[in-house]
């Protein structure tokens, strides 16, 4: 089936009758799914607080081998305020989330319960956050490390350059690991990305020794700074509970990178949010087609959302299941297990 959002392909699951009425009836469904998935995620923070290893302040921080030693990524200011700009600020959290957690030693917290942590407190400076804030962020959060950081994209027409900032800071005990800039011209945003994670891992003693590692890290992340910025806007725009203009920005970035397996399992998301099930099937499916490149967990979680999609909800709990023990700490994982195992 097609992917594309033509109203010529008729589509029996869609819940809209007329060009008139579709994005009323698509805000209408959405917000149904979001109030549900308030309930849900209110079970996903008890779930996270019993999940999560709570320390005592003078208790030391366990070692990076350990497994399940958690990052905040807060995501990125955007300097210039240039709406045009904001797509790097999710797309940079996404990339660089995928940096820093390469061979296993650390595991990103889930974006959506991270945003919600620190909407609250002040933006932190270059220099990071203030430690009363990261005693805020540990409290909320159990994270033993958080990345911040800023951005800024020169003017330039021809060639815009982009410089990245970033503080990488330990809530335990205030302290910063790390501060370091990165520039390069925007349409190298990957190579930038690259070094800027090379660095913070060689900075915490995390050197990937698997070569399938590093390969399956350039797989997962976009395969250029346009697709980049196609994802960036769509991870935006899921985050704003807009999947209208989130399937807009995907269906550009697959006719971009037509083998880039992330784009899809994204579009399957915005289809399904729409009410278009059969599309997000197709989605979910073109995704599971480019699947062997990523990294075991990306995969997991691809063929569980297909899995969820054909309502074949044994199989999705098990692949969740799988994926749980992939990501121990990751309540928004276990969520997905209980749901599974509810809709079974």
């Amino acid at each position: 089936e097609s992917l594309s959002a033509s109203s010529a392909d008729p589509d029996p699951d869609r819940h809209r009758s007329s060009n008139g009425s579709a994005r009323a009836v698509a805000i209408s469904s959405y917000r149904r799914h979001i109030a549900g998935a308030a309930v849900a995620t209110i079970a996903a923070v008890a779930i996270a607080l019993a999940v999560f290893v709570r320390r005592a302040p003078d208790q030391p921080i366990s070692p990076l081998n350990a497994t399940g030693t958690s990052i905040a990524v807060v995501g990125f200011n955007n300097l210039s305020h240039n709406a045009k700009d904001a797509w790097l600020d999710p797309a940079l959290t996404e990339m660089m989330a995928n940096e820093i957690t390469v061979g296993g030693a650390l595991h990103a917290l889930p974006d959506e319960l991270v945003r919600v942590a620190h909407a609250d407190l002040e933006a932190p400076l270059a220099a990071g956050y203030a430690r009363q804030s990261l005693k805020v962020l540990q409290k909320r959060l159990g994270a033993d490390y958080v990345l911040s950081g800023n951005y800024l994209v020169s003017d330039a027409d021809d060639q815009p350059q982009v410089r990245l900032d970033l503080s990488l800071q330990r809530p335990h005990d205030g302290a910063t690991i790390v501060m370091l800039s990165r520039s390069a011209p925007l349409a190298d945003l990957l190579s930038l990305v690259t070094d800027a994670g090379a660095a913070l891992r060689g900075k915490l003693g995390i050197v990937p020794t698997n070569p399938a590692e590093l390969r399956a890290l350039a797989n997962v992340q976009p395969p250029n700074s346009e697709v980049a910025r196609r994802i960036g806007f769509a991870l935006d725009a899921l985050r704003k509970y807009d999947p209208a203009r989130a399937r807009d920005e995907l269906l550009d970035a697959v006719a971009l990178a037509p083998g880039y397996a992330p784009a899809y399992a994204y579009l399957a998301q915005a289809w399904s949010a729409l009410g278009y099930k059969t599309k997000a099937l197709a989605a979910a499916q073109q995704a599971m087609a480019y699947l062997d490149p990523l990294p075991q967990d990306e995969r997991l979680s691809i063929e569980a959302q297909l899995y969820a999609a054909q309502f074949d909800w044994p199989k999705a709990a098990e692949a969740l299941g799988k994926l749980v023990t992939a990501r121990p700490q990751d309540p928004s994982v276990r969520l997905r297990l209980i749901s599974a195992l509810l809709e079974g």
